[in-house]
C-alpha cells in the first residue's frame, strides 16, 4: 500500500534484531520513575512524554510512605517517623550535603507558567507524539498504533493523578490554615478570661492570707502556631536537613499523606493507568522493530531527563543554595537568598534552599551549634538522644563552639 513500507520491513527482517520490549517496560526504571514523579516537580520540557515504570504510577507507589526517615520538631516537642511520601521523595531527589542545608518552605501563589505548557505540550510532547502515531499508520502498524495509544493514556494518567495530589496540598494548606486561626483564636479568648480572673483573685486576695492559701497561677500565653518552627529530618542515609515552616503546616503537610480532592477521579484514572499499561506491555512486543527502537529511545530518554531533573524547579538546587550562601558571606550588601530560584511543589506550598556558613566540618554538633537551641530544646535533644548523656568532653566542646559561634555572630552585625 506504502512504498516504504516494504523497505521497512525487509530492513527489520534482514538485521534479525529482537527487542524485549517486556523486559524493558516491567523492570527498567520503576525506582527512578517513583523517585522522580513522587516529588511532584514536573519537568518543563518532558512532562508530556511517556516514562518507563507506568505501573509505579497506575499502582499509587509513587505516594506511599518510606521507611528511614525521622522528623524533629523542636519547637511543638514532636518526634516522628511518619513522613509524607511526597515529601521525603523530594527531599531525596536534593543534592544535599551532610548537616548544612536550610530549607524553608513558604505559602504562596505560584507564578502562572503559560511558557511550561507551551513548550512541554506543544513543541515537545505533541511532536514527539505525532511522529511515532503518524510513523505507525502510514507504515500499518496497528499493534504500534496501539503502543502510541497506550504511551499517550499513560501520559495523561501521571498528569492527572499528580495533579490531584497536589490539589489535595493546596487543600490541605487551605484547612490547616483555617483551623489554626480558629484554635489560637479561641485559646487567646480562652487566656483573656483566665487572665482576667486571675487578676480579679489576685485584688480579692487579702495579704494575710496569702500565707495560709496558695496564690492563684498566672495561666500561660497560649503558642502562636503561625511561629517559624525548628525542626530537623534525619533522612536514611544519615543526613541532616534543617526545615523551616509555619508550626501549623509541620503535622498536617509534612507527616501526613494529602487526600485527594475527588477519590473517583483518582481510582478511576489509576484503573485507566493499568488498562493503558497492560495494552503497552503487550503491543510494543508485537510491534514492528522501528515502533519499538523509537519507543524505547523516547521512554528512555524521558526518563532520563526526568530522573536527572532537567527542566525542574530543582535542578541542582543545593548547589545553587551553595553559590548563593558562598557570594552572601563575600559580600555584605547582597542578600543571597533572592538568587535562589523558588522550587514550587503544589500551587501554594513553594521552598527555597540555603545552607549554613562554611565549616569543614560535618559534624551534628556544628549543626546543633547553628541552631541556638535554648536549655528546653537541648533537653529534647537529650531525650531523643540527638546529643550524648554521659560524655562531658562532648557538651564542653558545645559550648565551646557555641560561645565562638554568638562572638562572630556579635562581630559580623557591628561590620
Amino acid at each position: 500500500m506504502y512504498p516504504w513500507r516494504g523497505a521497512l520491513s525487509s530492513w527489520a527482517e534482514s538485521t534479525n534484531l529482537q527487542v524485549d520490549a517486556l523486559g524493558l517496560v516491567t523492570m527498567l526504571g520503576s525506582e527512578e520513575i517513583d523517585r522522580s514523579v513522587g516529588r511532584l516537580v514536573s519537568s518543563r520540557y518532558v512532562e508530556y512524554l511517556p516514562f518507563l515504570g507506568a505501573f509505579v504510577i497506575a499502582s499509587n507507589r509513587f505516594m506511599q510512605k518510606k521507611p528511614g526517615f525521622t522528623l524533629y520538631n523542636f519547637t511543638s516537642g514532636i518526634q516522628t517517623t511518619e513522613l509524607a511520601g511526597w515529601f521525603t521523595r523530594w527531599i531525596q531527589a536534593q543534592d544535599f550535603t551532610q548537616v548544612r542545608d536550610v530549607v524553608e518552605w513558604e505559602v504562596g501563589a505560584r507564578p502562572i507558567r503559560s511558557l511550561k505548557f507551551v513548550v512541554g505540550l506543544l513543541l515537545v510532547g505533541l511532536p514527539l507524539h505525532g511522529i511515532l502515531v503518524a510513523l505507525t499508520v502510514l507504515s500499518g502498524d496497528w499493534w504500534g498504533f496501539a503502543n502510541a495509544m497506550a504511551m499517550a493514556a499513560s501520559v495523561i494518567v501521571r498528569v492527572t493523578l499528580v495533579a490531584q495530589v497536589q490539589k489535595g496540598i493546596d487543600k490541605a494548606i487551605a484547612k490547616a490554615d483555617k483551623d489554626a486561626h480558629e484554635r489560637h483564636t479561641k485559646s487567646v479568648e480562652a487566656y483573656k478570661i483566665k487572665l482576667r480572673e486571675y487578676k480579679s483573685r489576685s485584688v480579692s486576695t487579702k495579704k494575710e492570707d496569702i500565707a495560709s492559701t496558695s496564690a492563684p497561677k498566672r495561666p500561660n500565653r497560649p503558642g502562636n502556631p503561625f511561629v517559624i518552627a525548628k525542626t530537623i529530618v534525619v533522612t536514611d542515609d544519615s543526613k541532616v536537613i534543617t526545615v523551616r515552616a509555619p508550626d501549623y503546616l509541620i503535622g498536617p503537610i509534612f507527616t501526613k499523606n494529602p487526600k485527594v480532592p475527588n477519590p473517583w477521579l483518582y481510582a478511576f484514572v489509576r484503573y485507566v493507568g493499568w488498562a493503558a499499561f497492560a495494552l503497552h506491555i503487550v503491543s510494543l512486543g508485537m510491534a514492528a522493530l522501528v515502533t519499538q527502537i523509537y519507543t524505547v529511545v523516547l521512554i528512555m530518554g524521558a526518563t532520563v531527563l526526568s530522573t536527572y531533573k532537567i527542566g525542574c524547579d530543582d535542578w541542582k538546587l543545593g548547589a545553587k543554595a551553595a553559590r548563593a550562601t558562598t557570594k552572601k558571606a563575600n559580600d555584605v550588601e547582597s542578600n543571597g537568598a533572592s538568587n535562589v530560584p523558588r522550587c514550587w511543589v503544589s500551587s501554594t506550598l513553594g521552598a527555597h534552599c540555603s545552607q549554613y556558613p562554611y565549616s569543614e566540618s560535618v559534624r551534628r554538633q556544628d549543626l546543633y551549634v547553628w541552631l541556638e537551641p535554648d536549655d528546653s530544646e537541648l533537653g529534647l535533644m537529650k531525650d531523643w538522644y540527638l546529643i550524648p548523656h554521659k560524655n562531658s568532653s562532648w557538651m564542653a566542646e558545645l559550648e565551646r563552639k557555641q560561645t565562638e559561634y554568638h562572638k562572630n555572630l556579635k562581630s559580623r552585625s557591628t561590620i
